[in-house]
């Protein structure tokens, strides 16, 4: 375009043209007519797997404290156990150690009636303690069971250069823009730039997660209200920089400056460029929607409106526990088979030795 109406092959260049120094040596910008920002478009980041969900309810600093907090009131109960004896002053009773205490708690149920007012009131603890965290955790779990739950994505410079990623685009023009910014990460950024000569090369390796395509703003915007997925698939970072302005290109020393200048100032004013551009996007992304609905209507017309039912995806998290827990009952079974094998060498070695 610029090379056309800078060899008069036009009269007037309309598109999204970036104000640059090298390119005002040969053609001539109207008044900008808007501004536009570098933006850097990646791909959704994808839900965290349904097996997940049974953590979700509460948080790590959480889980932790409910460890913590089973942890000290079984140490409580057990020390309790070991105590209430000496403290009732029954000689009879023989007094037990951590390790019988432990072993009767978890063999086989205790038929112990607390008779101190200190024991009354820790179970009572425990009694409040245990209900107020499971229901809490039952409430919380509904809703991750049914709604999954999408990781934090990177959302600045800082966060797109840790990740390691490749930068992308049409050209090596916003190779330039990287190579002269201020910010540190940006400049680094550059090294990463590998640059396209059509979309259709530069958009597997964004959709595969291991780049990320800069371009302006409006472009990007564009791109997602028209994009073809099912899901949003692409999203575009919240930190953008270097703003360009837009403008028409123009004949070196035209005579249609003046007016096209007037007209764009007119149009500037009454707040047509961004509201033709919001509805331009508003169009395309009824288009495709329309589109996709025609595809997916034998599909949805068998289906009912209502709850949805959990699925095995959705309750895959209980049977990922219950395998982890059949294996470790398996290796108990096992290391308890060996212990009585050894058990039963050695009573057949000493009898071996008496005789």
């Amino acid at each position: 375009m610029v090379g056309m109406v800078n060899s008069t092959r036009a009269d007037l260049g309309v598109g999204d043209l970036f104000l640059s120094i090298d390119r005002n040596h040969v053609v001539l910008y109207s008044t900008p007519y808007d501004v536009e920002f570098s933006c850097f478009m990646a791909s959704t980041t994808p839900p965290l797997p349904r097996w997940r969900s049974l953590t979700f309810p509460f948080s790590r600093e959480a889980w932790m404290a409910v460890g913590l907090g089973l942890l000290s009131l079984e140490l409580a109960l057990i020390i309790t156990t070991m105590l209430t004896p000496k403290l009732a002053e029954q000689p009879t009773k023989k007094k037990q150690t951590l390790q019988q205490t432990l072993i009767q708690v978890f063999r086989e149920p205790v038929n112990w009636t607390p008779e101190r007012h200190s024991s009354r009131l820790l179970l009572s603890v425990v009694w409040l303690y245990v209900i107020v965290i499971t229901v809490a955790y039952c409430s919380n779990l509904t809703a991750f069971l049914t709604v999954t739950k999408i990781p934090p994505a990177f959302e600045t410079v800082k966060g797109l250069y840790d990740t390691g990623l490749l930068v992308t685009s049409l050209g090596d023009f916003f190779k330039d823009g990287l190579a002269s910014a201020v910010d540190p990460y940006l400049k680094s950024l550059a090294d990463r730039f590998v640059g396209h000569d059509d979309l259709a090369s530069a958009w597997p390796a964004v959709l595969k997660g291991d780049a990320v395509y800069l371009g302006n703003r409006n472009f990007l915007e564009y791109t997602l209200a028209t994009y073809p997925c099912a899901n949003p698939c692409l999203r575009i970072m919240k930190e953008c920089f270097a703003p360009y302005s837009v403008a028409l290109a123009l004949q070196r020393h035209s005579p249609l400056k003046a007016a096209v200048d007037a007209r764009l100032l007119r149009l500037i004013d009454s707040g047509l460029v961004r509201h033709w551009f919001l509805e331009s996007l508003t169009i395309s992304r009824q288009t495709r929607e329309f589109k996709a609905e025609n595809q997916d209507t034998e599909k949805r017309s068998g289906e009912e409106d209502g709850p949805v039912p959990l699925s095995l995806d959705h309750i895959s998290g209980a049977f990922f526990i219950h395998c982890i827990l059949m294996l470790f009952s398996l290796l108990c079974f096992c290391a308890e088979l060996c212990t009585a094998k050894a058990l039963k060498n050695k009573k057949n070695k000493n009898i071996e030795k008496r005789t």
